[in-house]
């Protein structure tokens, strides 16, 4: 996913912070540390992980803490999910938001073009005028028609 070779033969640790990006080693790894000497059995944290090119991926890593019976962290099986493409995306959607505001004319048609553009099955109740607006995903995920009463 990062580009590195890695050898699993030779039973040793894989020393992922030697890849953290200098603006976040310290804090991520403080965390990492706290949670191991803590009583937490889960860490998690969102940082920026350098990849073999040089180039810097957003990540979020995650780890479940396996515990002795007198609680020493004796083990840790964790994850890293590279939200690089995820962000690059979100910043594509609010440039784009961005060009097309200047041709909306208010809040409404604003909040309809990015509640309608989600994937997500989404709604909004307003409970005061007693109105609910769905998107439409909803017909695309569950194939019913929306009917307007």
């Amino acid at each position: 996913m990062f580009g590195y070779s890695f050898n699993n033969t030779d039973n040793t640790a894989f020393d992922w912070s030697n890849h953290l990006h200098p603006d976040d080693k310290e804090a991520v790894e403080a965390g990492l540390l706290a949670a191991i000497q803590s009583s937490v059995v889960h860490w998690e944290d969102a940082y920026r992980f350098i990849r073999a090119d040089g180039s810097v991926a957003d990540v979020f890593g995650r780890a479940s803490i396996i515990r002795d019976a007198d609680g020493k962290a004796s083990r840790m099986i964790g994850s890293i999910h590279d939200l690089s493409r995820q962000h690059d995306l979100e910043a594509k959607l609010d440039s784009e938001i961005a060009s097309r505001s200047k041709l909306l004319t208010n809040y409404e048609e604003s909040f309809k073009l990015i509640f309608n553009s989600s994937s997500d099955v989404l709604f909004d109740s307003d409970l005061i005028h007693n109105v609910v607006l769905i998107s439409d995903a909803y017909e695309k995920e569950f194939g019913y028609k929306l009917t307007v009463i």
